[in-house]
């Protein structure tokens, strides 16, 4: 997996087993900004807003 950001949008890119590669909207928001991902690759936090709510944000991450 590549996660990247592009204005207010953290994406992610994903190869599947047939080679092909999936981008997909991960996070829209306003300001998004410093985004990392733990250690254990398991939550996403980054800063901004969303909707009515400003400040820094956790999104847990799931495989499949």
């Amino acid at each position: 997996y590549i996660f990247f950001q592009i204005n207010d949008t953290i994406k992610i890119v994903e190869r599947d087993f047939r080679g092909q590669r999936n981008v997909i909207n991960l996070v829209q928001g306003k300001e998004i900004q410093n985004f990392i991902i733990s250690q254990d690759g398991k939550k996403l936090y980054f800063k901004g807003k969303i909707g009515n709510q400003a400040g820094i944000f956790e999104l847990t991450l799931l495989r499949f």
